[in-house]
């Protein structure tokens, strides 16, 4: 790769990014209010919670926020991969 000196220095000295900040806030929050529920509420409460409180992120960012450290990305609790928003689910018979 060719990136300069400077840059690589910069770029190695730098702390963390303004989102990974926000994340480790929002992980923080999502843990509270976890922790408030008796470990009840999931990702649909947690949202409704965290815009109450305030905070306006999407469903799937909380999600994230939600899942293990070590959990693939795309993947459920169960370990399917999430349906296609470009293919149209199949008809049934009438």
């Amino acid at each position: 790769m060719k990136v300069s000196r400077a840059a690589y220095y910069a770029h190695r000295t730098a702390g963390p990014s303004a989102h990974a900040r926000q994340d480790a806030e929002l992980t923080e929050q999502i843990a509270a209010i976890h922790d408030e529920s008796n470990g009840t509420y999931g990702t649909p409460r947690l949202h409704a919670k965290l815009r109450h409180r305030g905070r306006r992120h999407s469903r799937k960012r909380i999600a994230g926020s939600c899942a293990p450290p070590d959990a693939p990305d795309g993947l459920r609790n169960d370990g399917a991969p999430p349906p296609s928003p470009t293919r149209p689910r199949a008809l049934q018979p009438i």
